[in-house]
């Protein structure tokens, strides 16, 4: 993870992809949950955790909006 600026940073897993995180300040309408990204994980397990860590760092982080993982697109 490297943090570009006061409201952006990048994170790289290895690989070929890059996600870049940049804040909004003043966004008045929600995101669409179509507006989403993706990270494949090897085990149900794994997937759990991360929805747990969120839940309880929402605040921290100023997350609003969560629904309980579900298995999509046949993974």
């Amino acid at each position: 993870m490297v943090r570009t600026s006061s409201i952006a940073w990048l994170v790289r897993l290895g690989g070929n992809n890059t996600i870049v995180v940049v804040e909004q300040r003043n966004r008045r309408e929600q995101m669409s949950p179509l507006n989403h990204n993706g990270l494949d994980v090897e085990t149900r397990e794994e997937v759990d955790k991360a929805y747990k860590i969120s839940v309880a760092e929402a605040e921290k982080w100023g997350l609003h909006k969560f629904t309980k993982p579900k298995l999509r697109h046949g993974t």
